[in-house]
């Protein structure tokens, strides 16, 4: 995102029914709190860092599967650095990608607040406190995980 660009999000005041529905479902949908600016700087923002990564330097594989996901070094260590993780059949019975290093990842996180300003920006926007006492929730840790779908 370029510097002169803010993250514009709102301050928002919850309605009774939607902490009622986050205290019962555990979860909460908050449609159109984020716009499509700010939604296409965080993108544009992780594609600048794809295009920055080696992908040679590391072969971490994330997977949903907790009882087999191998947590290595790597996985511990994205605690306090921007990490990339792979999907589980992102690489061939050689070790090449099978399609673009961009389609290849399945995550990046976890201390893109941390190591990268644009998303630090986004992830310390005092909306999220906001929203999360609100709920009742008055102690909160923050991170950031970009997730592909």
């Amino acid at each position: 995102m370029p510097a002169d660009i803010k993250m514009h999000l709102p301050n928002l005041t919850l309605a009774q029914q939607q902490v009622e529905q986050y205290h019962r479902d555990g979860y909460l949908i908050l449609d159109s709190l984020i716009s499509s600016e700010v939604c296409d700087a965080l993108k544009s923002r992780m594609s600048e860092l794809i295009d920055g990564f080696d992908a040679e330097s590391v072969r971490s594989i994330f997977t949903t599967n907790e009882q087999t996901r191998h947590t290595d070094q790597y996985f511990m260590d994205s605690a306090e650095m921007i990490s990339f993780f792979f999907e589980e059949e992102a690489f061939d019975e050689s070790g090449n990608l099978k399609q673009s290093l961009s389609a290849s990842i399945n995550k990046v996180g976890h201390a893109l607040h941390v190591k990268d300003d644009v998303f630090r920006q986004f992830s310390l926007a005092t909306v999220w406190g906001n929203i999360l006492r609100q709920l009742g929730i008055a102690e909160f840790s923050r991170s950031a995980i970009y997730v592909y779908f």
